[in-house]
């Protein structure tokens, strides 16, 4: 905007003739109207596109890994499932090992004490 243009706009902010509900110059609403610049330089506009394009790259990439992370969470989950259903098998085989060592013994103890009693 052109300095006069500026003043105008200025002075007519500062006449609160038009609005008489507000009681103090709209100037400290709009303090400097000379520091106003236009998007429609291209060298902002080349400055937001290019934000704008960095952004989106950006959420695809979000997006992309939101993704591996997600396939590596069910991968996990699958192979918890796995670990779990193994580790039962093995506590269960243990636990017949365990117990058929416990008959074992007390069969032996049994035959033992049968020995000493009849002999």
């Amino acid at each position: 905007m052109s300095s006069s243009k500026v003043q105008n706009v200025q002075s007519q902010v500062n006449d609160v003739s038009f609005m008489p509900q507000f009681s103090f110059p709209m100037s400290y609403l709009i303090r400097d109207l000379s520091g106003y610049e236009c998007w429609t330089d291209t060298g902002n506009a080349e400055r937001v596109v290019n934000l704008m394009q960095d952004n989106i790259t950006k959420v695809m990439q979000r997006g992309e890994n939101l993704e591996q992370l997600n396939a590596k969470a069910e991968d996990l989950s699958s192979s918890s499932a796995q670990f779990k259903k193994g580790a039962s098998d093995v506590r269960k085989a243990m636990w017949w090992k365990d117990m058929k060592m416990k008959l074992i013994l007390g069969g032996v103890l049994a035959a033992i004490i049968i020995i000493i009693i009849y002999f």
